[in-house]
């Protein structure tokens, strides 16, 4: 530091001067590219704050709904978990018995009031998965179908001759009315061509859809 001193009170002040302003010129480079660096780095601080303060509002924003919809997803789970030992040819079978209509007999005779139950035949449930089958690849595995463990079972409603069209439509608005998460899901009906407002030799679809954990193996 003495050297630097010595060497310039050597110099005249000429010289004195022009380095003094260099010295103050270098100085107030640096402070000016200090100030630069330190306002850039405030700057990019303050964008990245804000982004993250609106991504945070974003997401308060979305979080009634997100909630909502997560009941709603585990409420309708637990309704299908519950479902898994619904009797759904049972069920069926105590509806109809809520219907009845004016019978006939083989030549067109009235033969009285009867239930809609008298004149049904069940097959044996049919149940089904929702999921879609995935290949046997270990990335397949790893993708999540939202319709895993969830099942569906049909009914096939077999339905004789000389039943009227009105019985038929009360009995699948009393289905679909239910709280058993039951829902007609084909139907196939002849017309007598006698009489017109009876159905021929028909059949009817109910289904259902449950839930089932799926076991390890």
């Amino acid at each position: 530091m003495g050297r630097i001193s010595a060497a310039f009170g050597r110099l005249s002040k000429r010289e004195r001067v022009l380095v003094s302003v260099m010295l103050g010129m270098l100085f107030l480079g640096i402070v000016f590219l200090l100030n630069v660096w330190l306002g850039s780095g405030v700057s990019n601080l303050r964008e990245k704050v804000d982004k993250e303060q609106r991504s945070l509002e974003t997401m308060y924003a979305n979080a009634t709904e997100f909630i909502a919809a997560r009941q709603q997803v585990e409420a309708r789970r637990s309704r299908a978990e519950q479902n898994a030992k619904l009797n759904i040819t049972e069920k069926i079978a105590n509806i109809a018995e809520q219907v009845s209509f004016e019978s006939i007999d083989p030549r067109g005779n009235p033969a009285g009031r009867k239930k809609l139950a008298e004149f049904l035949d069940y097959a044996p449930p049919k149940d089904s998965p929702l999921a879609r089958k995935r290949k046997t690849s270990s990335r397949d595995k790893d993708k999540h179908d939202a319709l895993d463990g969830y099942y569906r079972r049909d009914v096939e409603v077999t339905i004789r001759d000389n039943t009227t069209f009105d019985a038929i439509y009360e009995l699948m608005e009393k289905i679909e009315e239910s709280r058993d998460l039951l829902f007609v899901t084909e139907i196939r009906l002849d017309r007598d061509k006698r009489r017109p407002d009876r159905a021929g030799r028909g059949k009817v679809v109910v289904s259902t859809y449950y839930y089932e954990e799926k076991k390890d193996e």
